[in-house]
């Protein structure tokens, strides 16, 4: 595995024999897009690399970090990602609560 997104796109892109300009055409990119990224040293916004992943039916977290996300997982961090920080604190509290066990009943005394 390549070690940097750059080197996991271009894994991609090989692997479904596609070349820059027909990924930047396909994710409705400019049609210099891709070949900009390599050639000039570009980085792309989030969305612009988001259409690129969903492209190539990749995930983005995929792509930034190797990890392989579910596309359900990605869409519950970008709605987290969204939401004002007092939200996300609340939500992940919740989570956390749900998450441990229940208190266990002492048996009661005879």
């Amino acid at each position: 595995m390549t070690d940097d997104w750059r080197g996991r796109l271009q894994a991609e892109i090989d692997k479904r024999g596609t070349s820059y300009r027909r990924l930047s055409l396909d994710a409705g990119l400019g049609e210099a897009y891709v070949s900009e990224l390599y050639r000039l040293g570009k980085d792309p916004t989030i969305g612009n690399l988001t259409k690129i992943a969903q492209t190539l039916n990749v995930s983005v977290a995929y792509l930034m970090t190797g990890a392989d996300v579910s596309r359900e997982d990605e869409e519950f961090l970008s709605i987290l990602a969204e939401l004002p920080d007092a939200e996300r604190e609340a939500l992940r509290r919740l989570i956390q609560a749900a998450r441990r066990p229940p208190p266990s009943n002492p048996e009661p005394a005879s």
